[in-house]
């Protein structure tokens, strides 16, 4: 029997999804809590898609809509119990989520996975990797991934608007990062570098990186939108024991003019909270990006250390900022 469950989600399948991710997944996402319990009903729309058999959950998937944005989506927890595999049950269950999003007018469905066999799978159902990530998108055009993304990001918002990072972002903020860019890190508080450079391995996992930041009070972050909701630009910022603040950003080329802002935005947050004591990690490679720290003050370039890339060492510099 295969079932359908709308978010929130009561308690008890909760439990039970859980422990059945657990064991397929092999550890606790914590970050399904937030969204099973119904805490971002507002940003997004999610189903959880279930397969039982003998009253013993055999399979599941679940899909997450952007609300502004429904016509991107993303997929994850595609699991099926290991008594019960190679019966189709996660293709018939992808292939539930996929229609589901179609039905309400989806364009783009993004899908994470680093398992060959799962890939092979995916690619029967009609997603395509995207180049530089283990992450695959499902394009109901019937597009290549590339072209779509091309005419994705072929707009030219003369006033788009920064505003803090939220939940409405979780999906729209996976075309931005899985993009080539050119510079090799992108955001050194995440950890997330350019596909140009580095295998991206997330997809649904990505938006956490930059939520924890808030959620653990150390910091927050802002993202650059265009005024139909599309993100093209994101900025970070920590704060260390010693009350010293990490800033990084970047944004998609047809909206570098606006770095400075995105940037700016962090700065200000952290001038209302009386912290004036700033740096960024940098890689020595990206000299655009040195530039543009040092236009708004950051100085005092020394070697931070090496971080790696593809296996690659790669020297990064540390910029400050009094």
């Amino acid at each position: 029997m295969t079932m359908k469950y709308s978010i929130p989600l009561e308690k008890d399948l909760i439990e039970k999804l859980t422990q059945f991710w657990m064991v397929i997944f092999g550890q606790r996402n914590e970050e399904l809590n937030y969204i099973l319990n119904g805490d971002e009903i507002n940003d997004n729309t999610d189903y959880v898609y279930l397969k039982k058999i003998n009253s013993t959950i055999a399979g599941t998937t679940h899909l997450t809509i952007a609300n502004e944005m429904n016509y991107l989506g993303g997929v994850g927890e595609v699991g099926t119990d290991l008594n019960f595999r190679k019966a189709g049950i996660a293709a018939e269950l992808c292939q539930t989520a996929i229609t589901e999003f179609v039905n309400q007018g989806g364009e783009a469905l993004f899908l994470g996975t680093g398992n060959p066999d799962a890939a092979r799978i995916y690619y029967r159902l009609g997603w395509r990797k995207l180049a530089g990530a283990n992450v695959m998108t499902y394009i109901s055009s019937e597009e290549s991934p590339e072209e779509y993304i091309l005419k994705y990001f072929n707009t030219n918002d003369s006033e788009p608007r920064i505003r803090q990072g939220s939940a409405k972002d979780r999906i729209p903020l996976i075309p931005l990062i899985t993009l080539p860019h050119d510079w090799q890190i992108l955001d050194s508080n995440t950890g997330i570098f350019s596909t140009r450079y580095a295998t991206q391995n997330s997809c649904m996992s990505l938006y956490p990186k930059f939520a924890n930041i808030k959620r653990n009070k150390q910091g927050t972050w802002f993202v650059l939108s265009t005024q139909d909701g599309k993100i093209v630009g994101i900025s970070s910022i920590t704060v260390n024991k010693f009350n010293q603040c990490q800033i990084d950003g970047f944004t998609h080329k047809n909206y570098q003019k606006f770095w400075n802002e995105l940037i700016q935005a962090c700065l200000n947050w952290a001038n209302k909270k009386n912290l004036n004591d700033y740096y960024c990690v940098i890689s020595k490679e990206d000299e655009e990006k040195i530039s543009l720290f040092s236009s708004l003050g950051f100085h005092t370039p020394k070697t931070s250390g090496q971080i790696s890339i593809n296996d690659r060492p790669i020297e990064t510099i540390r910029l400050i900022k009094k």
